[in-house]
């Protein structure tokens, strides 16, 4: 907030503005009120509070233009506040009441709080975006005060018990455009995360060991005193200061506060409340229930505190159990146990719901006379829309074994608010039960009968002592610390309808040493299937937790024990409350007598199945006397906001202190794999390149290379799954097919095979044999390679090349068949004998992509429709061997020896990918994958698949089907 009525370091009197002047008269009462505060004299009246030397100071209840002034002359005035010279040009100031330091210097202004460390520095300054850097100068000091002058700006501070107060003095308005806001950007570095509010509110500052400081209160005045709207922005690791300059008359000051995160604490307690006993959060943790058992000597009571943008504000009055009698008969040892209303708190998910326990609620005794104590009960309170709470429902165990039960000595809700959990665990005389409660349209209900934890061993297990119940009230845990001469247990119950049963044997602490009390304190996740259990006797009292998971029907140990390590110290009983963010990878555990009962909480996360304990432990920012700081520990479903409790704070007040847990981030998702290949089609092509390829695999991304022997030209990445490419030339044999992307390179995979031209030899002809292939061109130059041939065209012509062995060719109209020696374009029409050979095709696809494929060992006309399907039909052979149809049918008797119908008659092989097909007598096969086999037979036509499938239609009965690998069809002839 800028202070109006404050003038600045460095200004003059004649600078202040006319507030200054009417506040003076009323400085004498204010410094009376601080003073009076200072030493504890006056009534708490402020929701939140920030500490001084041994008593809260309490600003919540001074105007907020007042603060600065109050601060400022308070910090003058005391020795403890002025800023000292450092070394060289530098300063330092301490702020005692705030337990805060800053270091200064042309760097900008170190603030440290704890392990708190963060560096904060003016970066720029001007109108919108057209803003200014600010360069970097060196400090003066006089008193409490630290001037840095950046000509018509002045940058200030001011060392207060309020907080160290920052300002900025505009003497003159910055260049820019004025319509837009006048913009101050700070720039915060070091191990520390901006989080939170912003508005007037401010920014909190998180750093290690659960430290948090809040930059806030901003306020803006003119030359005339007049306030200007202003706001708070983060943007990244920046703060943003924006004030509304139109109109304004200057110099301008712009005035936020730097404090230390302040305490939660209640404005109508009564004496020694012990607020802080218990506690819960809702879901999101914009909602707090906060008990106090202790309040209006040992009554009780609980308060509801709001969160808005950073700062807690207590809702309404505090809430009481409105009964006669609430004391009980004899009184409560509090130095063990606190029994009284606001023992325990529960609150629903959405924070409208809230369920406190009272174990020494009074009831009439049996045949009349005095009253007894520690029946207990638990009060049910709901929120209406006008945010004020009212009693919904008193909650009791009935008649059977429930006197001096201590009903209400623990409590839960579900996150609906509609099923409620209550602990009595002097029940039965010390065994201990917990009551289940839903809610009805009519009010709350008993559902079942008691609970009860079968196995228990013989003695005073004290079942209720601590009760939990997950986000859907379906799991419920229950805690019976006196189990087995105080080794303690815990008992997992579940419902189907309305019915629970015990869910498993009872859960016992692995590596527990000693009486550890298991069981006295209990977490569940919002889904039921993780649960902390606390046991603060464990190891001599050091203390000790243990997470469960719920493994089918039974709850198995998960790691060893949770244990405060080297930071903890003896006698500290960690375990003496737990929490458990909504997905059960937080825990939030508290040591009330840490460090001779100053208190402590660590936090743990999980990662996998290792739970990970932070080093530095979270301990109170304000000590206060033993403050039993970690007696109650509550986490916001979503782990955005902790809570811990410290009710021997200030001489048993009590308080409790927001957190925002800084686990370390959970560890980064592997990287994505590397390239993998799976397949290849087709799997070779001839030396000379040219063969268009399909890939298959995993991970393939925009921009890949691939390399089969050489580089691969014409990538082009289908998907993740799926990329073509097109052979470059290389030597003959086998080579790897390798993908590369910005992920990695693919490991081995399968390999393509470059198939060397046919030699003279190989090509030599019968003495009679075909013609010379030149005479099919004349003026062709022989030898061409396939990857110089002129593109293919659709429906017109095909690449052709020669890939072993003999291949003989008969253009349309010729009636001879010529070699073909080397690669050429050849018209569709064109009939291919590579009946002792192979010869590789390559067509233009309808998409105007490039497609090849490899046949081989039969004979075939090769022909090409407009949609870019490539036909091979089969030709040749001799079906004069073949039986007629009537011997087929046996209808006649062969005159003449005939071949079985299963003779082979001709046949053609085909390897590759893309939109072909071979065609016999009675079956087509269109490509799907990379290889198969059509056969004419004499009893029909068969097509055999090696490699991936192949689409078949009958060309007899037009039926389509699909072949995969190892399979094969058989169209059978008519008749």
């Amino acid at each position: 907030m800028v202070r109006y009525a404050q003038a600045p370091a460095g200004t003059g009197a004649a600078d202040a503005p006319a507030a200054l002047r009417l506040l003076a008269a009323g400085t004498v009462l204010f410094l009376l009120l601080a003073a009076l505060l200072l030493h504890g004299l006056a009534p708490r009246h402020g929701s939140i509070s920030p500490a001084t030397t041994g008593r809260a100071y309490e600003p919540a209840g001074l105007p907020l233009a007042a603060r600065g002034p109050i601060s400022m002359a308070l910090g003058r005035d005391a020795s403890s506040y002025r800023v000292r010279r450092a070394s060289g040009r530098s300063a330092v100031a301490r702020n005692v009441s705030q337990r805060l330091s800053a270091g200064f210097s042309s760097s900008g202004v170190r603030l440290r709080s704890g392990e708190l460390s963060a560096m904060l520095r003016l970066q720029a300054v001007g109108y919108g975006t057209s803003m200014s850097t600010v360069g970097r100068v060196a400090p003066t000091v006089k008193s409490n005060r630290v001037l840095y002058s950046h000509g018509p700006l002045s940058e200030w501070y001011v060392n207060g018990p309020l907080g160290l107060e920052q300002g900025f003095t505009f003497l003159r308005r910055p260049s820019g455009p004025a319509r837009a806001a006048l913009t101050i950007s700070l720039a915060v570095s070091g191990a520390v995360r901006l989080a939170g509010a912003t508005h007037r509110n401010g920014v909190v500052i998180d750093g290690p060991g659960g430290r948090s400081l809040r930059y806030g209160d901003l306020f803006v005045t003119d030359a005339h005193g007049r306030v200007l709207p202003s706001r708070l922005d983060l943007s990244g690791s920046r703060i943003l200061l924006h004030a509304d300059t139109r109109g304004a008359s200057f110099p301008v000051r712009v005035d936020p506060l730097v404090q230390q995160a302040p305490k939660v604490t209640a404005s109508d307690e009564e004496g020694t409340g012990m607020l802080g006993y218990s506690l819960a959060l809702s879901r999101d943790g914009s909602t707090a229930l906060i008990g106090g058992p202790g309040d209006n000597g040992a009554t009780g009571a609980a308060w509801v505190f709001t969160q808005s943008e950073g700062v807690w504000s207590q809702q309404g009055p505090k809430l009481t159990g409105g009964e006669a009698g609430a004391k009980g008969s004899e009184p409560c040892n509090e130095e063990t146990e606190v029994c009284s209303f606001g023992r325990t708190v529960a609150l629903s998910g959405d924070g409208n719901t809230a369920l406190i326990g009272a174990p020494r609620e009074a009831a009439p005794c049996p045949r009349g006379g005095a009253e007894c104590a520690r029946q207990g009960a638990a009060w049910v309170f709901t929120r209406g829309t006008d945010s004020k709470w009212t009693v919904q429902a008193k909650l009791t165990g009935g008649t059977e074994e429930t006197l001096e039960g201590r009903f209400g000595h623990s409590v839960a809700l579900s996150a609906d608010g509609t099923t409620a959990l209550v602990g009595a665990p002097s029940n039965a005389n010390g065994v201990g039960s917990a009551w289940v409660f839903t809610r009805t349209e009519s009010g709350w209900a008993q559902q079942g009968p008691r609970l009860r934890g079968g196995g228990e061993v013989a003695g005073n297990a004290h079942l209720g002592g601590s009760v939990s119940l997950s986000g859907d009230g379906n799991t419920a845990l229950v805690g019976a610390p006196g189990d087995n001469g105080y080794a303690g247990a815990a008992w997992a119950f579940s419902r189907t309808g309305s019915t629970w049963t015990q869910e498993g044997p009872k859960l016992t602490g692995g590596q527990e040493s000693g009486e550890g009390h298991f069981g006295f304190s209990t977490a569940l996740s919002g889904d039921g299937a993780t649960a902390l259990v606390g046991g603060r006797e464990d190891n001599s009292r050091a203390g000790a937790a243990w997470a469960f998971t719920l493994s089918g029907p039974k709850w198995v140990q998960q790691g060893p024990k949770l244990t405060a390590g080297p930071e903890g110290t003896p006698e500290g009983e960690l375990g003496s409350s737990v929490a458990l963010s909504g997905d059960g990878n937080l825990a939030l555990i508290g040591a009330e007598h840490d460090t001779a009962w100053l208190g402590a909480a660590w936090e743990f996360s999980r990662s996998g199945s290792s739970w990970n304990r932070r080093p530095e432990k979270l301990v109170s920012p304000e000590e206060d006397g033993k403050s039993w700081f970690g007696t109650s520990v509550a986490i916001s479903a979503d782990a955005s906001v902790a809570l811990i409790g410290a009710p021997h704070d200030g001489a048993r007040t009590g308080a409790a202190w927001p957190y925002r847990l800084a686990s370390p981030p959970p560890p980064p998702p592997p990287p994505p794999p590397a390239p993998a290949v799976t397949s290849i089609t087709p799997t070779s092509g001839p030396a000379a390149g040219g063969t268009q390829v399909t890939i298959k695999g995993a991970g393939f991304l925009a921009g890949a290379t691939v390399k089969i022997g050489s580089e691969a030209t014409a990538v082009n990445v289908v998907s993740e799954t799926e990329l073509t490419a097109t052979t470059a030339a290389s030597p003959a044999g086998s080579k790897e097919v390798v993908v590369s992307d910005e992920r990695g390179t693919s490991s081995a995979g399968p390999a393509y095979t470059y198939i060397a031209p046919s030699s003279s030899s190989e090509l030599s002809e019968p003495e009679e044999g075909p013609e010379p292939f030149s005479e099919l061109g004349g003026s062709e130059v022989l030898g061409i390679a396939a990857a110089l041939l002129p593109p293919p065209k659709l429906a017109l012509t095909g690449n052709v090349v020669p890939a072993g062995g003999v291949v003989l060719v008969k253009l349309p109209g010729s009636k001879t068949f010529v070699a073909l020696t080397n690669a050429r374009q050849l018209p569709f029409g064109t009939i291919i004998d590579a009946t002792h050979g192979r010869v590789a095709i390559t067509t233009a696809a309808a998409n105007g992509h490039l497609q090849t494929i490899v046949l081989y060992e039969g004979e075939f006309k090769i022909t090409q429709s407009h949609n870019g399907v490539v036909l091979a039909t089969l030709m040749g052979g001799n079906f004069s061997v073949c039986p007629t149809a009537a011997e087929r049918a046996h209808t006649a008797r062969a005159t003449i020896s005939r071949a079985s119908r299963k003779h082979t008659v001709r046949k053609l092989w085909a390897e590759g990918h893309g939109s072909y097909s071979t065609k016999g007598n009675y079956a087509a096969g269109a490509v799907l994958g990379t290889r198969w086999l059509t056969v004419d037979t004499c009893g029909g036509t068969l097509i055999r698949v090696s490699t991936d499938r192949v689409s078949v239609t009958d060309l007899v009965n037009h039926h389509h089907v699909t072949v995969k690998a190892g399979h094969t069809y058989l169209a059978k002839a008519p008749g």
